[in-house]
């Protein structure tokens, strides 16, 4: 009979027994059982004719010490009226006291936890979960539900003995209280090496025959493997350990032990490989499935080693799982290089940023006029294929070149400026001529509004010409870096990019005196980032 034991935190733990009815738990110290604390049914399960329900916990305690409030964390023992039952035929003083020495044997185990937290400050609690319920399974056995009255009686002497050899220290004895400390899930990958004994806990003594244990799982992760440069999506098999809950007896730290651990560990690679081959077979990768497989093996190891004791079957069982371990190729995506396609898009869209410094040269008729102008750009682009639709913004600054630059507004009011200042709107159409791993060219025309705006000398308002454009030109991207991922059907492919445009404007002012007509030559230099998806070109087969 499997004995559920909940272990919890002091504050969590707390927070889920005041859920409970108060007269729902029913705790060690309150005395000795009687029927009234079960439920009474009309039916047995094979050998079993009552069931206990317990608990372990840590309760804060408060109390008043030289007028401050302090704080004691206290185990406790407790069955679960509500979940313990009794047949109605079996309420006998045998049952009963069948059920009062499997309480006290949970309350032995209270005690050695108060104990370990009072003289260290923390308490392992997966541990003690673990320790109870090895006693409790073993104590069913052996008085086979109750039945041996032999055995019951043996068991309650024993375990009053121990539990009088135990004289808890309680927190409140000590100057200052500890904090419980709870184990978070601290994985630990099979593909990292060899055990190590800093991989286990320490703890005082092991279970019976157990001088060590080795909590394992088969979990199923997305990773990516880079096959010719490609990051390929790939659902992973793992076989991790958990080093909270794997432990060692103080007294076990010996070669023969590890390597004991160690053959478990490679079983537990064996059927990930087996899950991993699954999976790339087609499989739906059943987790659950291979973990119950693994499970049953690892249990056929451990009595047919002895928990360990007989060496020799801990090395036959090495050199057994090993070969299969050998004999297990996955067929993993990056086993398939030659067969992948490179990447090539069909129906791909993209979109993206660029931006950087940007530099503006007036000539023919406004070349006397003006003296170059700087500023900066920031464009998003995006698109279908090779075709590029920018939207953007240019704003610079800049002088005139004569002394006095004059400019009518809408009253035929002249005003002179030094300083000029360019803000210019556009949208282009491009088509990329060239698309490789490390270049991208793209010719491109539009139109956009160009602003030139004065500030003024005198005390009238500033303002300036704002006319429309044609613009041509060629934009370059030269990739700093590209990462491509893929899966069977669909690629991705990130960009960091160097970026330069260069590009010629048609520009006429009618609002500057004598309308002088020219044209502009564009330039920039800058960063852009790129993010690209598409189908591949044809199905990547297994």
């Amino acid at each position: 009979m499997m004995k559920k034991i909940i272990l919890f935190a002091a504050i969590g733990c707390l927070a889920m027994t005041t859920g409970l009815a108060q007269n729902a738990l029913y705790s060690w110290d309150k005395g000795n059982l009687t029927w009234d604390c079960f439920k009474k049914v009309d039916t047995t399960i094979g050998e079993e004719h009552s069931y206990l329900e317990f608990l372990l916990d840590m309760e804060e305690h408060m109390y008043y010490e030289f007028a401050s409030v302090a704080v004691d964390y206290i185990a406790c023992a407790y069955m679960d009226t509500t979940l313990s039952w009794v047949s109605k035929k079996h309420c006998t003083q045998q049952e009963l006291k069948y059920n009062q020495v499997l309480f006290n044997i949970v309350e032995l185990c209270r005690r050695r936890m108060q104990e370990d937290f009072d003289t260290t400050g923390t308490v392992n609690l997966d541990y003690y979960m673990r320790l109870a319920s090895h006693e409790v399974d073993r104590y069913c056995r052996d008085t086979r539900y109750g039945a041996d009255t032999a055995a019951i009686r043996q068991w309650d002497i024993t375990v009053r003995n121990r539990m009088d050899s135990i004289a808890p220290l309680v927190v409140a004895k000590h100057e200052k209280p500890h904090p419980v400390v709870t184990n978070p899930f601290l994985p630990r990958a099979w593909e990292k090496g060899p055990l190590t004994w800093k991989n286990f806990t320490v703890v005082g003594e092991g279970f019976g025959e157990e001088h060590s244990y080795l909590e394992y799982y088969l979990d199923i992760e997305n990773r990516t493997h880079d096959v010719n440069g490609i990051n390929w999506g790939v659902k992973t098999a793992v076989a991790l350990m958990d080093k909270n809950l794997s432990w060692v007896d103080r007294n076990h730290l010996t070669d023969q032990e590890l390597r004991y651990n160690q053959v478990l560990f490679n079983l537990a690679e064996l059927y990930r490989r087996y899950l991993q081959v699954d999976i790339d077979t087609g499989g739906k990768g059943n987790t659950r499935y291979y973990m119950q497989l693994l499970s049953d093996e690892a249990d056929n190891y451990c009595r047919s080693t002895r928990y360990g004791a007989d060496t020799a079957a801990v090395e036959w069982w090495g050199n057994e799982v090993r070969q299969l371990m050998d004999s297990i190729t996955p067929y993993m995506v990056e086993k398939h290089a030659s067969a992948l396609i490179l990447p090539e898009f069909k129906t791909s869209y993209f979109f993206g940023t660029d931006f950087g410094g940007g530099a503006k040269i007036f000539c023919g008729d406004m070349h006397n006029l003006f003296a170059p102008s700087g500023g900066f750009y920031w464009d998003f682009e995006g698109g279908y294929r090779r075709h590029t639709f920018i939207l953007g913004m240019y704003i610079g600054g800049g002088k005139c070149k004569p002394d006095t630059l004059y400019t009518v507004n809408k009253n035929n009011e002249l005003y002179n400026s030094d300083d000029i200042s360019t803000i210019d709107l556009h949208i282009d159409y491009g088509f990329t001529v060239l698309d490789s791993r490390k270049l991208r060219i793209t010719p491109f025309v539009g139109y956009g509004m160009q602003g030139v705006f004065f500030s003024e000398t005198g005390d009238g308002p500033s303002g300036g010409p704002t006319e429309g454009c044609w613009r041509a030109g060629v934009d370059v991207k030269y990739h700093l870096s590209s990462e491509l991922s893929a899966t069977k059907s669909t690629l991705e492919q990130y960009f960091a990019s160097v970026d330069a445009k260069v590009f010629v404007s048609r520009d006429r002012f009618n609002s500057i005196v004598g309308s002088p007509k020219g044209y502009t030559i564009n330039m920039s230099l800058g960063f852009s980032l790129l993010y690209k998806e598409g189908k591949a070109k044809q199905k990547i087969e297994k």
